[in-house]
């Protein structure tokens, strides 16, 4: 398993250098800068840490990949803005060799390798996997305690009575533990398969005693964390579920039909795998458990109104194992004694040279679900919405006296920050986008960077009725600036903004003297509603 991991982690430290895009706020506002907070002194925190919605757990074991740089003093912007991300890719490797230990331990040998090939291959796991989500680590979280559950993988192989699940068990009990405590919402997955293993076992007692013991390690932890980081007692899974579901705080970011998961996400996030794994399933009688809990994590998820692809994100490694073996399945036997190849690469290579009917139909399948990935593989984490890095990579290579301040003019939070920049004297304001009544709280905050949000520019709003700063500057970019020069007698030294937006108001902003200093590609179509095919940095 070793020698596959290191392959895997090779894999990944590339993946993690090549992607260069923008995803999600999460990766940056409640990963990397936050542990840039921890472990520099310094660090945007956006209003889901004032309200103590976040567990500190991830963030911290980011800034574990910060540390050496701080004390040794290789703390380059380069090096600050690739460190969490690699240290991610090492997560991201242990996830790919434990979908191989799962399909090896469901469907045998070969299928694992066609597994972990497609695995290697989806796209979605390229573009997100090394990126510094929590929903990444809980995917590699997910994934690991699954391997480990006796009654889910090792009752296919015969080894669910070793001595091995002794241990196993506890160690996929800890793991679930520490997923849960991440993201509230993987309760959904392990309180059910909790339950289930409770009449399943021969020791329940036992297995409730566990459960107990580890559950007390792992929220004990996740509480004196979140005591030290918020200076309070605060228990974010609870204050997650009241303020999203309760207070209805969720629905503002969006919502889409119960269905979407079902129908546009998944299928979006497989790709063109998409098309075999129906097929796997009608094909793996008795051994598809592990596919309805997939199907069972996205059907939890789909009550829930706001939803993204990368919430359901472990969904998609638990249908790897299947996706493998529809490819074994679909491999045609050796012509010698009706067998097909013990070796994975001998039979690659011998189905490539012939040309029966049979083969013609593997390698069709094999360059739909896994040569078509590559574009879109290459096209989202190349290119699609690269503007926002890209800007703030061109920043982050000012010289200091020439980058004195910045003012961000672009969808909310779609940037990284002082994550990325690593200049603690640099004052930067950014549109806000907090839900009603906690803009104040963001601004008193983050007083020590010296940033001037002004949350009275934004109109009182209710939870079903409300504007954030983002939406009213899109709506008259022009009086916003108008009305944010008027409150600040000291311009920013540079401003980043979409082309479209910035047009709009060239007036204002010619009256301040700025001018066009460097232009970058960002998007061939509209993102929420904003045009912002080009970011534009301007300079005084």
């Amino acid at each position: 398993m070793w020698k596959l991991f290191w392959w895997c982690l090779a894999f990944r430290v590339f993946n993690a250098l090549v992607v260069r895009t923008y995803f999600d706020p999460d990766e940056f506002w409640q990963g990397s800068e936050v542990a840039h907070k921890i472990a520099f002194g310094y660090g945007h925190l956006t209003w889901e840490w004032a309200a103590g919605l976040r567990s500190i757990l991830y963030p911290m074991m980011l800034s574990l990949a910060y540390w050496p740089l701080k004390i040794f003093s290789l703390d380059a912007p380069w090096a600050v803005a690739f460190a969490p991300r690699l240290l991610q890719s090492i997560f991201a490797a242990l996830s790919d060799v434990h979908v191989h230990g799962v399909s090896k331990k469901i469907f045998g040998k070969e299928t694992a390798r066609f597994a972990l090939l497609c695995q290697l291959a989806c796209w979605f796991n390229f573009y997100c996997s090394v990126r510094t989500f929590s929903n990444s680590m809980e995917a590699c979280l997910t994934i690991v305690a699954f391997y480990h559950w006796p009654s889910l993988t090792s009752k296919y192989d015969g080894t669910s009575n070793a001595p091995r699940s002794d241990w196993g068990r506890p160690l996929a009990i800890f793991v679930a533990g520490c997923c849960v405590v991440m993201r509230p919402t993987s309760a959904m997955l392990w309180i059910p398969i909790g339950l289930l293993e409770i009449f399943r076992s021969r020791k329940r007692l036992q297995f409730v005693i566990e459960v107990i013991s580890l559950a007390v390690v792992v929220v004990g932890a996740s509480l004196a964390a979140d005591r030290w980081f918020y200076e309070r007692f605060v228990f974010p899974p609870w204050q997650f579920f009241k303020i999203n579901q309760v207070d209805g705080v969720a629905v503002l970011y969006g919502s889409h039909p119960w269905h979407w998961y079902f129908t546009q996400g998944l299928p979006a996030m497989l790709g063109p795998l998409i098309f075999i794994f129906p097929f796997a399933v009608w094909w793996a009688s008795g051994k598809r458990e592990i596919a309805g809990w997939a199907m069972w994590y996205l059907l939890c998820h789909s009550f829930i109104g706001h939803k993204e692809f990368r919430y359901v994100y472990p969904a998609v490694l638990l249908c790897m194992p299947f996706c493998g073996y529809a490819l074994q399945k679909l491999q045609p036997a050796s012509k010698k004694g009706g067998k097909k190849d013990d070796d994975f690469a001998s039979g690659v290579s011998r189905i490539s040279k012939e040309k029966t009917p049979k083969s013609a139909v593997w390698k069709a399948a094999v360059f739909v679900v896994i040569g078509l990935q590559i574009p879109f593989m290459v096209f989202f984490s190349v290119f699609h919405q690269r503007g926002t890095i890209s800007a703030v990579d061109y920043l982050g290579g000012l010289p200091d006296g020439e980058l004195q301040s910045v003012l961000f003019l672009l969808p909310c939070h779609s940037m990284p920050l002082y994550s990325y920049l690593h200049k603690k004297n640099v004052p930067m304001r950014f549109l806000d986008c907090s839900p009603p009544g906690w803009a104040r709280s963001v601004a008193e905050m983050n007083l020590d960077l010296g940033t001037t949000q002004h949350p009275e520019l934004v109109p009182p709003c209710t939870p079903q009725s409300c504007v954030s700063e983002s939406d009213v500057f899109r709506s008259n970019s022009r009086a916003w600036l108008e009305g944010y020069f008027s409150q600040n007698a000291t311009p920013p030294s540079h401003i980043v903004g979409c082309d479209s937006t910035l047009s709009k108001s060239w007036a204002v902003l010619e009256q301040k003297a700025f001018q066009t200093a460097a232009t970058f590609f960002n998007s061939h179509f509209d993102l929420y509603g904003w045009e912002c095919n080009n970011v534009i940095v301007l300079a005084k």
